[in-house]
């Protein structure tokens, strides 16, 4: 309840805050809101773009709006949300159309962590645009994100936003599991930023491996949240991706073989018992027979976003976005 003296006298108005309600005192305008904007990305931007992802935002209440593929239908839940799709023709014969996708909640009111979901309708690389305002209308967080996505698959970030003034900045992240990364590299391998299948799928074994020895260590939240073998297995996995990254002819000089890694790899592990069945495994995948004739390249781009991804499962914390954010 509100209490004002009027003129200095001893009487006394109250005023209820039901009042408030009924328009006799108001407060200012809220302008707070989250803006996504999500488009499928050609290799020189939008030119030559084909294919398209949906897009899912979850409140902290669990209210969703977007498209729900499983459904096939638009939800929108989140009060004062919007959801607008554009379409445009794929340009070729069997290539799914191109969507623009805008997701609008304003005023967003509830605070805490967003869910937001791109989820692939077909193979694409994407850029999805974030951008967050304060109750008072100040301009918080303004990030531009690119990504792969694989038909089907998911790729998940959480939004972490508080419209009240004087509160911390947004910050998004990318969720990230071992799953996301096979399905990272398969998408990007398709679309062209990494060499063959054969390269891409002796990765996807790899980063499967890793999960496994990541599964026999128990409890992964420890003080540090790692786990030594899965460790070791990505850390490697890195380094085979920066050495396909370089920029070597056909002969594929010393520079960029991967052999004498994969040597001293197996010289220091071999003697592990958690690691006996990884060399098992791996000696009788098909990256033994093909090793010599598979073509073994990886975009700048793609080593950023797969690099970024992989080397943040080593200690399971999301990578800061801002690491893969457009250039």
């Amino acid at each position: 309840m509100l209490t004002f003296d009027i003129g200095g006298g001893n009487m006394k108005w109250i005023v209820l805050f039901s009042l408030l309600a009924a328009g006799n005192i108001s407060f200012a305008e809220d302008f707070s809101g989250l803006f996504f904007r999500l488009q499928p990305q050609g290799k020189d931007g939008l030119s030559g773009a084909a294919g398209y992802a949906h897009l899912m935002v979850t409140d902290p209440l669990g209210r969703k709006t977007g498209y729900d593929p499983a459904a096939r239908e638009e939800i929108k839940q989140i009060p004062r949300s919007g959801y607008i799709q554009k379409s445009a023709p794929g340009g070729k014969a069997g290539i799914p159309e191109v969507k623009n996708i805008s997701l609008n909640i304003s005023p967003a009111i509830s605070s805490g962590a967003y869910n937001v979901a791109v989820i692939g309708a077909s193979s694409v690389r994407y850029k999805l645009k974030v951008t967050a305002d304060g109750y008072n209308g100040g301009e918080s967080l303004n990030q531009e994100i690119l990504g792969y996505t694989a038909s089907g698959a998911r790729v998940e970030y959480v939004l972490k936003y508080d419209p009240a003034p004087g509160s911390p900045s947004p910050e998004i992240k990318k969720t990230v599991s071992f799953e996301a990364l096979c399905n990272e590299v398969l998408a990007a391998q398709k679309l062209g930023y990494i060499g063959d299948a054969k390269f891409s799928g002796s990765l996807v074994k790899q980063i499967k491996l890793a999960e496994k020895l990541s599964k026999n260590c128990g409890e992964l939240n420890n003080s540090e949240g790692g786990c030594g073998p899965a460790d070791a297995v990505l850390n490697l996995l890195v380094k085979r991706l920066e050495l396909a990254n370089r920029k070597c002819d056909a002969k594929q000089p010393r520079e960029c073989d991967e052999e004498p890694y994969w040597a001293e790899f197996r010289t220091k592990q071999s003697g592990e018992n958690a690691f006996k069945a990884f060399f098992h495994e791996w000696d009788l995948s098909d990256w033994q027979k093909v090793k010599k004739t598979v073509k073994r390249l990886l975009s700048d781009e793609a080593l950023k976003i797969i690099k970024a991804d992989s080397e943040a499962l080593l200690t399971r914390k999301p990578p800061a976005v801002g690491a893969l954010a457009a250039q």
